[in-house]
């Protein structure tokens, strides 16, 4: 009698269990997950979120790395930038270029630089539009940097960064959110 009255409770509490776990298996993933962790270890690693969509490196586009970045500390007292480019398809190509154009010697680090105020400069194109926010008076740009770490002993540059671009006749705004960059030069 007792073994009868146990069977459906053991019966439930497995199936439970069973749930339980496969639901914890498939545990969903959102945009900011699929990117790269903000670390500060030279990973070389580089992502953001394009209008919502997890953007990292991929792909071959025949003659460089879809992942470079340039430090240079004795032009115009230091500059830096990161090239990044995704390669889908023939026809679905994206390329992202940031950098500081000058005085990356003599910033605080950490610092914070905002897009366009003249040091800070960020170009996204998707093949049928260039947003250039760093010298193309027609496009809107507004955001910001953060260079976390400059280390040149180890020659590591790392931070965080994101920005909204807009240019006439080319479609939609771009929002660039949660990005991060984690560099060895």
């Amino acid at each position: 009698m007792m073994q009868k009255k146990l069977a459906p409770f053991i019966f439930f509490s497995l199936i439970f269990s069973l749930c339980f776990v496969a639901c914890k298996k498939h545990k969903h993933q959102t945009p900011v997950d699929q990117l790269p962790l903000a670390t500060e270890t030279g990973a070389n690693t580089f992502g953001f979120l394009l209008n919502g969509q997890p953007w990292t490196p991929k792909g071959w586009n025949g003659s460089t790395s879809n992942l470079s970045v340039s430090v240079d500390d004795s032009y115009k007292s230091g500059t830096f930038n990161i090239t990044a480019y995704k390669i889908s398809g023939d026809s679905d190509k994206e390329y992202l270029a940031l950098g500081l154009a000058d005085s990356l010697n003599f910033q605080s680090i950490p610092a914070t630089l905002q897009l366009g105020k003249p040091l800070f400069g960020l170009v996204y194109t998707n093949g049928s539009c260039i947003y250039d926010g760093f010298f193309d008076t027609l496009t809107y740009a507004s955001g910001q940097l953060n260079i976390s770490k400059f280390d040149k002993n180890n020659r590591i540059i790392s931070g965080t960064f994101f920005a909204t671009l807009f240019k006439p006749n080319c479609g939609d705004t771009i929002k660039i959110t949660e990005g991060r960059f984690d560099m060895k030069f």
